[in-house]
C-alpha cells in the first residue's frame, strides 16, 4: 500500500533524526511524493564521512520496514571532488510504498 502523507512524513522524521542527526551527518536533498535522494556528508567542520557512516545508513535503511528500496553509493570527497567517481553523490536513499 501506498504511505500517507503523515506516514511519509514520519519515515523522512526518523530518518533525520535516528540516521543523520544521530551520526553528526547532514543531509542535502528532497523529493516528491514516495521516492527521494540527496548527498549525506559530515555535519563536522571539514569533517568527512565515514565508513563506518555509510554502514549506519545502510543498517537504518534496511531495518526499517517502511523503506521498499535504497542506494548507497560509495563515499566520495565532497570537499575537492573525485573526477573519477561514476556517480556524483555519496550516500542517497529512497523511501516508497511499504508492501
Amino acid at each position: 500500500r501506498e504511505l500517507t502523507a503523515a506516514e511519509h512524513n514520519a519515515v523522512i522524521d526518523a530518518f533525520v533524526h535516528d540516521a543523520i542527526e544521530a551520526h553528526d551527518l547532514m543531509f542535502g536533498g528532497g523529493g516528491a511524493h514516495q521516492t527521494w535522494d540527496g548527498f549525506v556528508a559530515s555535519a563536522l567542520m571539514r569533517g568527512s564521512a565515514t565508513e563506518a557512516d555509510r554502514a549506519a545508513l545502510v543498517a537504518w535503511f534496511a531495518s526499517d520496514p517502511r523503506i521498499v528500496g535504497y542506494r548507497v553509493y560509495p563515499l566520495v570527497d565532497a570537499w575537492y571532488g573525485d573526477s573519477s567517481a561514476e556517480i556524483p553523490g555519496a550516500i542517497v536513499g529512497g523511501a516508497a510504498p511499504a508492501a
